[in-house]
């Protein structure tokens, strides 16, 4: 792996003393409905789209923790239906501005829909750590959406 750590926006941050970096797992839900994936915008950086996700507990699947994560980041329950129509795992540095944490994070996401299942709605929405919104696929690449969800989303997508 790189010397060099990513934040949301893709700046690079050097860590500030050598072994300074600690070991993450996380996993995340890319849902999608209506040709549009949900995303979550913290209070902490709400220019900036996150799939909702994070780190994985002691005891939990990936899956599991994406569901218990999409859950806290939306306020909305991942629907029981869940069809994983793609995965991918991938290994990144990040700098976490919001901690100041450096992470060698081993990510895993997971692209899935829900037939006969709707959660969409057409304006961004208030959730408890700051707002949802859905973004159209065709609105991607012109979206600020976080470094490494972007990297995963071109392979999730294949675009």
């Amino acid at each position: 792996m790189s010397d060099l750590f990513y934040d949301r926006w893709g700046n690079t941050h050097p860590p500030k003393t050598k072994n300074q970096a600690i070991n993450r797992e996380g996993a995340w839900l890319a849902l999608l409905e209506r040709d549009a994936i949900l995303f979550a915008y913290a209070d902490y950086a709400p220019d900036v789209a996150d799939i909702p996700g994070g780190g994985i507990d002691a005891g939990e699947t990936a899956l599991d923790a994406a569901r218990r994560e999409f859950f806290e980041e939306t306020d909305l329950t991942a629907p029981n239906n869940l069809t994983i129509l793609n995965t991918h795992n991938q290994n990144i540095n990040f700098y976490a501005d919001d901690v100041d944490g450096y992470w060698h994070y081993t990510q895993t996401y997971f692209l899935a829909t829900a037939k006969g299942t709707t959660l969409y709605f057409p304006e961004k929405r208030a959730v408890t750590e700051g707002h949802a919104a859905w973004i159209k696929i065709a609105d991607l690449e012109k979206s600020a959406i976080n470094y490494a969800h972007k990297m995963a989303l071109n392979h999730l997508l294949k675009l």
